[in-house]
């Protein structure tokens, strides 16, 4: 999990973008001289990651100046009109579209597409003043695509966010803390497995974010592994290869609501990472590019791969860092990181939660975790 630079993942519940609406009344423009024949030539897909639906007819038809309009009914209701086009056709391919969000769409059904067509703009958005209609096109829209308790995890929306503390630190060698397991829920795009993740670990790296050594637990979906989703603890070192070296226990891993002690110990002599679970020796990574070398900085942090991925945590059952603590190369014993107010930082300080709870303790919590 690679982790962002040194700084100073989602859709919020059931967000529905709002359709706009032109119904356009009053509109100004020349009174047209002829009116095309409009008939449906090719439909667009639902795009479920907008949480819409977009329909455009295309026309080919005799030279003239129109208007064009698309309404949306169901039951013979009308639900909403499409933004108006003028349109100037002279033996052309002409284009005329709306896009339909899914709020309106309340039960799996038929929905019946029209195109509305205007001889003056002064009629514009009146359907019953529309000089021509075109037969319907009958779209069956689904609303299990998004209209149920996992509407907001229909999409996974690639980019890595954070909710983490993290400290410059030099010449450091060792880094742990006490983790409460708070596994989050993954997102779920519709029709296509993607990959995803949500983490919690501990973390040493370089200034620089590109060599890296760190050890916590979390829960991944692996789409080369089809759709399973796994709960695991592991351990990662990225030394000067392009490719970490990890590991990764998917038998023996933390049970939810449990705390477990997670610690990475570096050896300088010889590049040696040792990483403990509770105490116990989890497992050892050698690399090369960490010989002789320590730490820059320190980060106690979360981490999810797709922004509709739930943060560790809820407001419920918030996932709580304790004695944290670090120690450098001159160090027996840990020392206390002595957190600010100040340090805790989330890429949306409003939905993945990060409030420092003491000298030495955190807590992180995703504020709109999926049900």
């Amino acid at each position: 999990m690679k982790p962002n630079r040194l700084t100073g993942c989602k859709i919020l519940g059931v967000q529905l973008l709002m359709l706009t609406l032109m119904l356009m009344a009053g509109c100004k423009g020349p009174k047209n001289t002829g009116i095309g024949n409009l008939a449906l030539a090719a439909q667009q897909q639902m795009d479920c990651c907008a949480n819409k639906l977009e329909i455009s007819f295309f026309d080919s038809s005799t030279a003239g100046d129109y208007y064009c309009q698309i309404g949306v009914k169901h039951g013979g209701q009308l639900l909403g009109l499409g933004p108006l086009h003028m349109l100037h056709c002279q033996a052309s391919t002409m284009q005329c579209d709306i896009t339909v969000d899914y709020s309106m769409i309340h039960a799996s059904g038929n929905y019946d597409f029209y195109v509305y067509v205007y001889s003056d703009s002064y009629d514009c958005g009146d359907i019953k003043k529309a000089h021509h209609t075109s037969s319907a096109l009958s779209v069956y829209i689904s609303t299990s695509d998004w209209d149920t308790a996992n509407c907001h995890i229909s999409c996974c929306t690639g980019g890595r966010k954070y909710a983490q503390i993290q400290k410059v630190k030099e010449d450091v060698v060792a880094i742990k803390a006490n983790i409460a397991t708070r596994y989050g829920r993954l997102c779920n795009s519709v029709g296509i497995i993607r990959n995803a993740f949500s983490v919690a670990y501990i973390n040493i790296f370089m200034h620089d974010g590109n060599e890296w050594a760190q050890m916590g637990y979390g829960m991944e979906r692996d789409s080369a592994f089809g759709d399973a989703i796994f709960p695991f603890k592991y351990c990662e070192v990225k030394g000067a290869e392009i490719t970490p070296t990890a590991w990764y226990d998917r038998v023996d891993y933390p049970q939810p609501s449990q705390y477990h002690i997670y610690a990475s110990e570096l050896d300088p002599t010889d590049g040696t990472w040792l990483f403990k679970y509770d105490g116990v020796i989890f497992r050892s990574i050698p690399d090369e590019f960490w010989i002789n070398k320590f730490g820059e900085a320190i980060g106690w942090s979360a981490e999810i791969l797709n922004f509709e991925d739930d943060m560790v945590g809820t407001t419920y059952e918030k996932c709580e860092f304790t004695t944290c603590g670090y120690k450098t190369v001159n160090d027996q014993n840990y020392l206390n990181p002595y957190f600010q107010d100040y340090e805790p930082y989330s890429d949306e300080p409003l939905e993945w939660i990060i409030m420092r709870t003491g000298d030495n303790s955190i807590l992180i919590y995703d504020n709109n975790p999926q049900p």
